[in-house]
């Protein structure tokens, strides 16, 4: 005989055996009851709350009962604490992509045939790095399913990823700059194309760059933040504010007189922007805001963007060519290789040398040039 069963709000059935003493709960979980144990009643309403979230989150329908979709809902609520919230959120999307080609597959019966067909299919609607991606962070999370015993193999091993979609480095000379920003005067990109081409930020530091990172009068700018636009499941996009990718992107940069200049030009027209928002303006500190103090419309910079380059007669090149730009300018009138690579961010000067590789030969020519004038002697 056993005591009659209690149930707290939200539990199941929780009873003490007169045979033995022993405590017991059970959960139903694929039609099937499941039955839990313990010394205290305590015990086994843990036992049971544990095993009630891991049913929500589908890690109970383990082995052919389990979905990809499913465990892929499970991976991400693990993952989501672990990561930035940008990085959560883009993991949840590149995901979901996969769902409707892989979601209702068993996840022990997924096979590498079943995954490549599904990249075919989606590289009709995405981009074949995007893709890739995908292929990383399915990968990841399918390594995971085999270390939890999800699954013996995994798929992810055989499978080809499209070839990536390779970007030449573009840069402006000088004097294409020169044209850039005077065609950027009187818009609401010229502050910000100013900043991107000397000092070579990126896109969502210079988005993130709030008036308490810049000391005009000393002529400095700290970058402590940058902001993502993330696709977001079922919800477009959103901005998502983190730290910096790494510790050699929270990094202080002393500003050249051009930039400081038009700082200060610009903080005077957002006053006069803040003036005519009126209560529709939300104060955010933003140096590079929309109309209502808000995170800068990233459509909307391209867009003026392309157009600034069009009016100056100049090819067209993505934004983040700015910042290789300013690199590559740098790098060219000779500035130290490890100044540049501090003050672009990188983990080191070794990412600098590799990724602006065009440019060595122009600085061994320099060097040699150099060397002439100073060991040639004069007839």
């Amino acid at each position: 005989m056993t005591s009659k069963p209690r149930r707290d709000y939200g539990e199941g059935a929780i009873y003490q055996r007169e045979s033995d003493g022993r405590w017991v709960s059970s959960l139903r979980v694929n039609g099937k009851r499941k039955y839990y144990y313990g010394k205290t009643r305590d015990e086994v309403k843990q036992k049971l709350k544990k095993a009630q979230r891991e049913q929500e989150q589908g890690i109970l329908a383990t082995g052919p009962k389990q979905t990809v979709q499913q465990f892929l809902e499970y991976w991400l609520t693990v993952k989501k604490p672990t990561v930035k919230e940008s990085t959560g959120a883009s993991h949840e999307w590149y995901v979901r992509q996969v769902f409707g080609e892989l979601g209702h597959v068993k996840l022990e019966k997924l096979t590498a045939d079943m995954i490549q067909a599904c990249y075919n299919t989606l590289q009709e609607r995405l981009s074949s790095n995007t893709v890739r991606e995908l292929h990383v962070i399915l990968s990841s999370s399918l390594k995971d399913a085999v270390k939890w015993k999800r699954m013996t193999y995994n798929p992810c091993k055989d499978v080809k990823p499209p070839r990536a979609e390779k970007h030449d480095i573009q840069f402006l000379t000088p004097e294409q700059v020169k044209d850039l920003l005077q065609s950027a005067q009187g818009t609401a990109l010229e502050c910000l194309l100013t900043v991107a081409v000397t000092i070579g930020l990126r896109r969502g530091e210079l988005l993130a760059l709030r008036w308490s990172d810049i000391n005009l009068e000393r002529g400095s700018l700290h970058v402590r933040h940058t902001v993502s636009y993330v696709r977001v499941a079922g919800a477009g996009f959103r901005y998502v504010e983190t730290d910096p990718k790494t510790a050699t992107s929270s990094r202080h940069i002393t500003l050249p007189k051009i930039v400081v200049d038009a700082l200060k030009a610009h903080k005077a027209r957002q006053v006069e922007q803040r003036w005519q928002a009126g209560s529709k303006w939300h104060e955010n500190g933003l140096i590079f805001c929309d109309n209502e103090g808000g995170y800068y419309h990233i459509p909307a910079l391209y867009k003026q963007f392309m157009s600034i380059l069009k009016r100056a007669g100049l090819p067209h090149m993505r934004f983040h060519d700015c910042r290789h730009t300013a690199a590559t300018v740098l790098l060219i009138r000779g500035v130290n290789p490890k100044v540049v690579s501090e003050m672009l961010g990188h983990s080191s000067v070794v990412v600098t040398l590799n990724t602006y590789s065009h440019v060595i030969p122009t600085l061994q020519k320099s060097a040699m040039d150099e060397l002439d004038m100073l060991y040639t002697v004069a007839n």
